[in-house]
């Protein structure tokens, strides 16, 4: 079935329209914690500024207490209207409001011409002009909106490009200017990272910016229809490589990976490199590397290496299910990994009550356990121990206190790939 973009995936239709067409592969749930855990995020911060932290936080789970109290709200646009949805028309490059907080409902939509999209943060300051003047010759003023503003929360460790050359972006800044008419928009990528913290990557697109992208997404559009009448009537189509292959859910099926797949033999050949026998290094004649042929080395090289890593990508995908046994005693399957995080606010307090006057090196501790323990050692005094078999160390006590206010919770992350495996313990009997 074809593939209809959103907002969260117009970028790629934008880029490569055939990739809309091509048959798509069930990515099944292997991101489904790195999802949930984006989407509490965003949760948090869409009811935090309305409902207070102490409602926010008790939608959530205490594990993520920390984190999600690091935030530093003042610095974040929670004050403007939050999972605001728009569909925008790519035939006729108009848009209609279709409402907020609809979780991404799109029942509506007429996937025909329409490209729904939800965005995370919407704004438009209404500028003050006067128009004229009235009969007892007093400013009549008018409020005109002169600027948008569109951002949206990214988390993980995903880096997308500027959000002036962003499909998801863009096409929520051509959505505001559409439904509010503003003269140019502010665009935003917010990134959240894992110990609280957070960037911004910022740009303003206008008039001219806005409409190259619209002619672009639309004649994008009108060519994903071509191909997708090619693709019925079961001839070719013409795909564009880029960084939007990354996660690409027709990637098995496009031509272009399927014909470097095929290559790769004859590719290695040609570069000199002999394949061994099964189980023994590849042999690489090092006289064909030279000065004259390294650029295209490094090219052949890289795309080999995409091929390989999509290749281990999907095994991986198989691993997310059943482990999978490697000869070397490794197994690829689902690795959980757990980490204590602090709340940089309550840790801050500890240190203040244990050492006075440590609280404005204490602020700075964002969920950082080793900053909150080097923070103590360095205030070791003669005879004390930081840690013993008895935890009454001064480490001991300071965790167990800021443990009982709260102030630590367990980070669990969960990642397929080849890992060791933790030795079973003997069944006693």
């Amino acid at each position: 079935m074809r593939a209809r973009p959103t907002g969260s995936k117009v970028h790629r239709a934008w880029k490569c329209p055939a990739s809309t067409v091509l048959p798509q592969v069930d990515q099944g749930d292997k991101h489904e914690p790195a999802r949930r855990s984006g989407k509490q995020v965003h949760r948090y911060l869409q009811v935090v500024r309305s409902a207070g932290e102490a409602a926010a936080l008790a939608e959530q789970p205490r594990e993520l207490w920390p984190r999600l109290k690091a935030l530093n709200i003042d610095e974040l646009p929670t004050d403007l209207a939050t999972e605001v949805a728009f569909a925008w028309n790519w035939r006729t490059r108009t848009a209609r409001g279709i409402g907020t907080g609809t979780d991404r409902d799109y029942s509506g939509v007429d996937w025909t011409c329409e490209i729904p999209l939800t965005i995370d943060i919407v704004g438009v300051d209404y500028g003050r002009a006067i128009v004229g003047v009235d009969y007892q010759d007093r400013a009549i003023v008018e409020c005109q909106p002169r600027a948008g503003l569109v951002a949206d929360y990214k988390t993980g460790h995903l880096r997308l490009p500027a959000p002036d050359i962003y499909g998801q972006t863009m096409l929520a800044a051509a959505a505001v200017r559409a439904v509010y008419g503003c003269d140019e928009v502010t665009v935003q990528l917010i990134y959240i990272h894992n110990d609280g913290d957070h960037h911004k990557v910022t740009r303003t697109v206008g008039a001219w910016e806005l409409d190259d992208f619209e002619l672009e997404l639309s004649a994008a559009m009108e060519l994903a229809d071509h191909w997708a009448a090619e693709y019925a009537a079961g001839r070719g189509v013409n795909v564009n490589e880029g960084e939007w292959c990354d996660h690409c859910p027709a990637y098995n099926d496009c031509p272009a990976k399927v014909a470097l797949v095929r290559s790769i033999p004859e590719e290695l050949r040609r570069l000199g490199v002999t394949p061994g026998a099964p189980g023994q290094a590849m042999e690489v004649d090092r006289r064909v590397i030279t000065v004259a042929k390294a650029a295209e080395w490094w090219i052949a090289i890289e795309r080999v290496e995409e091929a390989f890593a999509r290749i281990k990508q999907e095994i991986c995908g198989f691993g997310a299910f059943a482990d999978i046994d490697l000869p070397d005693g490794r197994v690829i399957g689902v690795l959980r990994t757990e980490r204590r995080v602090l709340d940089g606010k309550l840790a801050a307090q500890v240190l203040e009550r244990r050492y006075p006057g440590s609280s404005a090196e204490a602020v700075e501790l964002r969920c950082s356990l080793d900053a909150f323990q080097s923070a103590i050692a360095s205030r070791k005094r003669e005879g004390e121990v930081m840690h013993s078999k008895r935890g009454t160390g001064i480490i001991d006590l300071a965790l167990k206190e800021l443990e009982g206010l709260g102030g630590i919770g367990l980070s669990t992350t969960e990642s397929v790939k080849p890992h060791q495996p933790r030795k079973k313990l003997p069944v006693a009997r």
